[in-house]
């Protein structure tokens, strides 16, 4: 027997689901037609409850489930059936940049000038020395970093996942 409050993943629609059972989309039920499920949302999750007489199902589209920490000291703020807001862990990535390259002329080892290198992009230095044109060079450094503009990124952090609804037993 599965316990009314059991939310499960349904890859099936509308016409599919089981009717002992409701899509977590957010809907109001009446305690009338629903008083085991009420009174175990409502207690679980006061925010839920609308008025003594309705209560909101959870809204579980685009959504996924975490198992509550219960103690487990890896998420211990939570509440059983909080929702939590997405978040990204501050974090840093190590990098080598290329700033400044010197330029010399390898016959006689003078120094022909630095040059800063740019955040982004290339940098080139044409060095010469000479009319007969025999000790000219240019060097051409680019810097390593890609850079990724906000437009070419998804509005989101995600797994790979696979769509379903989810469904709560009534």
């Amino acid at each position: 027997m599965i316990p009314v409050g059991t939310i499960l993943p349904f890859y099936g629609g509308d016409n599919d689901k089981p009717s002992d059972y409701l899509f977590c989309n957010g809907d109001n039920i009446n305690r009338a037609n629903f008083p085991k499920l009420y009174d175990l949302l409502t207690t679980v999750n006061p925010s839920l409850k609308l008025d003594d007489d309705v209560c909101r199902l959870p809204d579980l589209r685009g959504m996924f489930l975490r198992g509550w920490d219960n103690g487990g000291n890896i998420d211990p703020d939570r509440k059983l059936g909080s929702e939590q807001e997405d978040a990204l862990e501050e974090h840093e990535h190590a990098y080598s940049r290329l700033t400044q390259f010197k330029t010399s002329n390898f016959s006689n080892s003078a120094d022909r000038g630095r040059q800063d290198m740019p955040k982004e992009g290339s940098g080139t230095r044409e060095c010469g020395e000479g009319g007969d044109g025999a000790n000219q060079y240019a060097l051409e450094l680019t810097n390593g970093l890609d850079k990724t503009e906000p437009g070419d990124r998804p509005s989101e952090t995600r797994p790979k996942n696979v769509a379903v609804n989810y469904i709560i037993k009534s």
